[in-house]
């Protein structure tokens, strides 16, 4: 398939790291998750894609909200933006899924400089998943997980007034 090709059936996720530091590459992936938790919410249930992108649209403010907050919880304080559009993506490989090179609508935030690695996945069809060697770990019968109740009453409380 040409790169000039418009997949009208998906939405992607773009989330655009500050620079390619250790530290700001992991920020990303900190607002990466709260912004796909919020992303994933708002498409749920829409017909198609044309109705999870207008949904978004309507959703942007919340959602750069959401990723600003992601952003100064973890110190950051540069420019976050979120941005719509129909943006090139290379070809990708979700789980057996592909989505082919081409111009897909997505949502883009962009923390500071925007001059980072990069992370992507699609929201629509719901694609989006952690990386695999994430993923393996995770389903590990070894794996450690940690709760907070704390911070879960904060997060449903912040949900509340729209943040994330």
């Amino acid at each position: 398939m040409e790169a000039g090709f418009f997949y009208g059936d998906m939405v992607r996720l773009h989330v655009l790291a500050h620079s390619d530091v250790e530290a700001d590459q992991r920020l990303k992936m900190q607002v990466v998750q709260a912004v796909r938790r919020r992303a994933v919410r708002v498409v749920r249930g829409a017909a198609d894609a044309g109705q999870a992108y207008e949904r978004l649209y309507r959703a942007q403010g919340a959602l750069r909200r959401c990723a600003a907050w992601a952003a100064r919880r973890r110190g950051f304080f540069g420019p976050v933006a979120v941005e719509m559009g129909v943006f090139p993506f290379p070809r990708r490989e979700y789980g057996g899924q592909i989505a082919p090179e081409g111009l897909y609508r997505a949502v883009r935030v962009k923390l500071g400089a925007a001059a980072g690695r990069n992370w992507w996945c699609v929201l629509y069809p719901q694609l989006c998943a952690v990386e695999e060697s994430c993923a393996q770990a995770l389903a590990s019968p070894e794996a450690i997980h940690f709760y907070s109740s704390i911070g879960r009453f904060v997060r449903q409380l912040l949900q509340g007034v729209g943040l994330c």
